[in-house]
């Protein structure tokens, strides 16, 4: 997938229930979704993919009335993909980041480490 021809092309707002995403594109979309980078690296974000006729079903059934009009689209996208952030963010989950940069060697320095850890602690309170 070329990211820049997509970034530039016009996107549809209607979708042909006829055609499918294929595999290949669809993965390297979500490996791009979950690449994004994040405030402080905590990677809050977690997506949702919906392939199946059941889970559009599902998902459209609970729009609301507010949103409707988006229903005929997730039913006749091949993909749809949910998007969510976590509001608060866990001191487990800020642990297990922690833990995933000191073994990949982010901060060879163990000071700077701990400068960024606590940086990154006070940043989130801000919110």
């Amino acid at each position: 997938m070329n990211l820049d021809k997509l970034m530039s092309k016009h996107l549809t707002r209607y979708f042909d229930p006829s055609k499918t995403i294929p595999e290949e594109t669809l993965q390297q979309l979500l490996r791009f979704l979950r690449s994004t980078p994040t405030s402080v690296n905590v990677q809050p974000n977690h997506f949702y993919v919906l392939a199946t006729p059941e889970g559009k079903k599902q998902l459209a059934d609970n729009l609301g009335e507010r949103f409707q009009d988006n229903a005929e689209k997730i039913l006749n996208a091949s993909h749809t993909i949910i998007l969510t952030t976590r509001a608060d963010v866990p001191d487990s989950h800020l642990e297990a980041v922690f833990t995933k940069e000191k073994a990949d060697g982010r901060f060879p320095d163990p000071a700077k480490q701990q400068l960024w850890e606590s940086m990154t602690r006070d940043f989130l309170n801000l919110r």
